[in-house]
């Protein structure tokens, strides 16, 4: 009897199964796909926000969401900043929400996608941003080697249904792949901060040269009444000339450089052979015409900022 009984439970309960099985192989089904078009988005040449975009929606897909954001993690201040947001009424552009060490020592030690309950949120985001984290349901840290990317957060699905095990396994899936394209941009964006920074630099260095250059030429200068302006007219020109001859910036840079530091031999020259109303002996003549020489000596052992 009791066998019997049990045949028909099977019966009863068969077609739940099924049922299971065919939505789990159809999330399965979901999730693959979303790989399958993340794979592209994510390798594709085109600017991040729409890598963003896309990264969302796969994630969204995966876990059957109808408002979702992507976040990425930076320090100094530790903080969350929106990247892309979709489905939600009114979201901040850019969303941003502060992290205590707490906050981020818990997303750290998760290591699944997190079921946001009533009163949670805070063991993992501050209140202290301008978007209420209470508008999530379900958040997924996003990190690479034990390091802290960003997360995404998901807020109510279709039907405002719970998230279950599948979208979390969906979405734990896809999480390592969005999270290894946000690890990348935030490594470029370093480093164009970096090179940035140093172009930065390298205009101040060339223009604190540029202003020592001119400081020479006017040393040098000053000594003769009548050629005063003469090194710079002299740069001007030569910088010209070497436009006009369709010369590369690094080689007109050092024209201008030669304008303005051809005559600096002079500082050896006496001020009085400058002024002198009659023409220079043998001895004055050598000494004005060793200027080049001196010159040569001074600027021959400098470092200069043009190859």
């Amino acid at each position: 009897m009791s066998a019997w009984y049990s045949h028909l439970a099977l019966v009863d309960v068969l077609p739940h199964i099924v049922a299971v099985q065919k939505t789990n192989f159809r999330r399965l089904l979901q999730t693959v796909e979303a790989l399958s078009d993340l794979g592209p988005a994510i390798t594709a040449e085109r600017e991040f926000p729409q890598t963003a975009r896309a990264m969302l929606a796969a994630l969204m897909q995966a876990g059957a969401a109808r408002e979702g954001v992507l976040f990425r993690f930076s320090d100094k201040p530790s903080m969350l900043t929106s990247m892309s947001a979709e489905g939600f009424v009114l979201m901040p552009e850019p969303a941003i929400i502060p992290l205590l060490p707490k906050h981020i020592h818990s997303l750290l030690t998760s290591a699944a996608p997190i079921i946001l309950e009533e009163g949670t949120s805070g063991t993992y985001l501050s209140s202290n941003g301008n978007v209420a984290p209470q508008l999530f349901k379900c958040i997924a840290p996003l990190k690479v080697g034990g390091k802290l990317v960003g997360i995404a957060a998901l807020g109510r699905r279709e039907g405002d249904a719970d998230y279950n095990g599948e979208e979390l396994e969906a979405l734990d899936l896809l999480c390592n792949y969005v999270a290894l394209a946000i690890h990348n941009y935030n490594l470029t964006q370093t480093l164009a901060q970096r090179v940035s920074d140093n172009l930065r630099m390298l205009a101040s260095l060339h223009g604190f040269y540029d202003n020592a250059l001119e400081a020479f030429a006017s040393a040098i200068d000053v000594k003769h009444v009548n050629i005063h302006g003469h090194s710079q007219r002299v740069a001007r020109y030569a910088a010209g000339i070497g436009e006009a001859m369709g010369l590369d910036a690094d080689e007109i840079a050092a024209l201008r450089s030669a304008g303005l530091l051809h005559d600096i031999g002079k500082v050896s020259v006496d001020k009085r052979l400058f002024a002198k109303s009659t023409a220079l002996d043998a001895e004055e003549f050598r000494e004005m015409a060793d200027h080049t020489v001196v010159g040569h000596q001074i600027v021959s052992g400098t470092e200069r900022p043009w190859h």
